[in-house]
């Protein structure tokens, strides 16, 4: 009989209140542990679905620049020939331009980066500031 009365204790009654409660809880649990796991696969098929993007984008840049290359030759071989000078004298001249720009893009990226600001210090003080007010009115009551 004590023995009884000590299984009982430990394990609520499942057509009672508590059992019920218990019962919704564990339900409610796994609930969200599958929400979290299906949450979970769609995110990784997301990143899948980057990694394949970024790939593509790489070889896409990767034959934008031989074609870039490409357009040089041809705008080197173009220039030497309308104005009958030598190929190298041509190259040498778009080779300068070619690092003219580099470099003054280089310059504006540098401008631009100096002018970042890493810290989100607006949405800091914003919290900030929420923080106080419920301080504030958490110290009233």
């Amino acid at each position: 009989m004590v023995e009884s009365a000590a299984v009982s204790a430990q394990k609520p009654d499942p057509t009672g209140l508590r059992g019920q409660i218990n019962l919704l809880l564990e339900q409610v649990i796994e609930l969200v542990r599958l929400y979290v796991s299906a949450a979970r696969q769609e995110v990784e098929e997301g990143f899948t679905q980057l990694k394949m993007g970024a790939l593509f984008i790489g070889l896409s840049l990767a034959f934008m620049a031989v074609a870039a290359m490409v357009l040089v030759l041809l705008l080197v071989s173009a220039i030497s020939a309308a104005l009958g000078l030598p190929l190298w004298v041509t190259a040498l001249f778009v080779l300068a331009v070619v690092i003219l720009l580099a470099a003054l893009f280089a310059w504006l990226a540098y401008r631009r980066f100096k002018r970042a600001r890493m810290m989100p210090e607006e949405t800091i003080a914003a919290a900030r500031e929420d923080l106080e007010w419920v301080q504030h009115w958490t110290k009233r009551g």
